[in-house]
């Protein structure tokens, strides 16, 4: 099931359940027709809203301010990709306003979780419906992360329209923050000895598209789809042919794939941010989408050697 952004549905779970069959049905109702006592309710003087990446938990919060409740799913320090929902979840799911989840295949299990829902209605929002290609890694790229920001804003407004003013007035603020931010991508990233970065896996293809860079990832769209013995000693020698210095790791995955590419080429590890979510450090030190942005622009900076 393909949800697109302002369409208001009515989910009977257990009907629907019956009507699948084979191992998704017993799945479907196995999860949609449980019990959920214990998650504690919402708090339903606010507006719901429930994310699947810190990015929309960010935008959706800001733009929100008091007049919404943000419930991110995915646990700080939690993988994104090796997320999945348990039952307490699917019934935060089913008490949303809004849903906001990022699309591109990068919450493969949201289809099942939205086809359990009991009924109601609700706004679900496939935030990266607009991506050019199967990268759902849109928020990296600021430009991108415009349209974003303008999607959970008008999802708000549909819910909550007398909140349309100062709605509007907040996410036009993210939005030029983030045009400041591509600007700064732009002007910090236009003179650099290399164009070329290594990174863990695949997930900076958007920001190295808007800004003229190539990314040699070591994994793919997924970080558990580490590569062959063969294609390992592919990237030790262009490594060296490009005459990269350093290799880029994330905050939460292994790096034991860059730690033998560094000691077969001698180059340092240094973090680039995939921002899907957030470590508890990085939350407790107040750390946000624009903090994080910036210093990754300053590690690619560093990798690039620009001046």
């Amino acid at each position: 099931m393909k949800i697109t952004t302002y369409v208001k549905k009515r989910w009977d779970h257990c009907s629907l359940a019956k009507a699948v069959s084979g191992f998704i049905a017993v799945a479907v109702v196995s999860i949609g027709c449980l019990g959920f006592s214990d998650q504690p309710a919402p708090d339903r003087g606010r507006t719901l809203v429930v994310t699947t990446i810190y990015p929309l938990q960010y935008f959706a919060e800001r733009i929100g301010g008091g007049s919404v409740e943000v419930v991110n799913l995915i646990p700080p320090g939690v993988e994104a990709h090796d997320f999945e929902p348990k039952p307490a979840d699917i019934r935060i799911l089913g008490s949303a306003d809004v849903i906001l989840y990022n699309g591109t295949g990068f919450e493969p299990w949201m289809g099942r979780a939205l086809s359990t829902l009991s009924g109601g209605s609700r706004v679900v929002v496939e935030a990266s419906r607009a991506a050019a290609n199967n990268d759902p890694h849109v928020w990296l790229d600021p430009l991108q992360a415009v349209e974003q920001v303008k999607l959970v804003r008008d999802a708000l407004i549909e819910v909550d329209a007398s909140m349309s003013g100062p709605f509007t007035g907040r996410g036009e603020a993210i939005i030029e923050e983030l045009r400041e931010l591509d600007q700064g991508f732009a002007d910090g990233l236009s003179a650099c000895a290399l164009n070329s970065f290594v990174t863990s896996h695949d997930a900076f293809g958007h920001l190295a598209l808007r800004y003229g860079l190539d990314q040699i990832p070591v994994s793919g769209l997924s970080p558990e789809a580490e590569p062959a013995a063969g294609e390992l000693a592919e990237l030790v020698d262009e490594i060296k042919r490009i005459g990269a210095e350093y290799l880029l790791v994330e905050p939460v995955v292994s790096t034991r794939l860059l730690e033998t590419l560094a000691a077969e080429t001698g180059a340092k590890l240094l973090t680039l941010h995939p921002l899907a979510s957030l470590t508890n450090a990085e939350t407790q030190r107040g750390e946000d989408y624009f903090s994080i942005m910036n210093a990754n622009l300053t590690t690619l900076r560093t990798v690039l050697q620009c001046n």
